[in-house]
């Protein structure tokens, strides 16, 4: 591969990677404004929010991680 089309190929994933982490902020934003409204409207409590996902993770960390 030529020095040009290596360069070109590193700024592609640059941008690629640039636009992940606009969508991530997207989705973090989305989800921060999603749990104040439900605390507000006294639908859920930030604490069950945060020990669901506590669970959530240890169920994923336990099922990419099986023990031998």
């Amino acid at each position: 591969m030529n020095r040009i089309q290596s360069t070109i190929d590193e700024l592609e994933l640059v941008g690629k990677i640039a636009d992940i982490k606009e969508l991530q902020y997207q989705n973090m934003l989305l989800v921060h404004a999603l749990l104040d409204l439900l605390e507000e409207k006294k639908i859920i409590a930030r604490e069950d929010l945060m020990e669901a996902a506590k669970r959530l993770d240890c169920l994923t960390h336990d099922a990419n991680h099986p023990t031998k």
